[in-house]
């Protein structure tokens, strides 16, 4: 965890071999899990890709130059790692059909009540259902956004585009998402 601190904290801190493949996981793990689930919507093959996403990691870790955050660099590893596995003959052919994942409480101090918490849990789940959707391109700037956080610069690093080319699919997401959720709407309420 603190070399994590150190690379976000400091971008020109320059890490080597001997930082832990495990403070690295244990650092950035459940967020690259989730964010190769969302760009591949496939739960059973997520924990094979993030491994290989580790492991590439820690032989490359002598190639981070810090000229971004190391997570931006380490999204970069997970994205290009996941279009690999989805180009091969596997991925084409075979893709076990999968539940979507559940949203569940996010540790709030006060504990809701159970009503609130499944309200809420069927209020995400089927945000997320809306956002697995949509085209991968719009997809995955969306949740580099929203759930990453990750600023527009950093976005535009990890996808190779401009920084309007990020605004615009940003842009373009949110009004599909907008549509998505008004047709769910119109449904419910007919």
């Amino acid at each position: 965890m603190y070399t994590a601190l150190i690379c976000e904290t400091n971008p020109s801190f320059k890490l080597s071999k001997n930082d832990t493949l495990r403070s690295i996981m244990h650092a950035y793990g459940q967020e690259v899990w989730n964010y190769v689930f969302a760009l591949t919507r496939n739960r059973h093959d997520v924990d094979d890709i993030v491994q290989e996403v580790f492991i590439k990691c820690h032989r490359s870790i002598d190639s981070f130059r810090g000229q971004s955050a190391f997570r931006t660099w380490l999204f970069a590893i997970a994205r290009n790692t996941t279009f690999n596995v989805r180009k091969t003959a596997y991925w084409r052919m075979v893709i076990p059909m999968g539940s979507l994942f559940g949203i569940g409480n996010r540790g709030d101090p006060v504990s809701p009540s159970a009503e609130d918490t499944f309200l809420t849990n069927m209020i995400e789940g089927s945000i997320w259902e809306k956002v697995l959707l949509l085209p991968a391109k719009y997809r995955e700037v969306l949740v580099l956004d929203a759930v990453y956080e990750l600023n527009q610069r950093e976005i535009s690093e990890l996808l190779n585009l401009s920084v309007g080319g990020v605004k615009s699919r940003l842009s373009r997401a949110r009004e599909k998402m907008n549509k998505l959720l008004r047709e769910e709407i119109a449904h419910v309420e007919a």
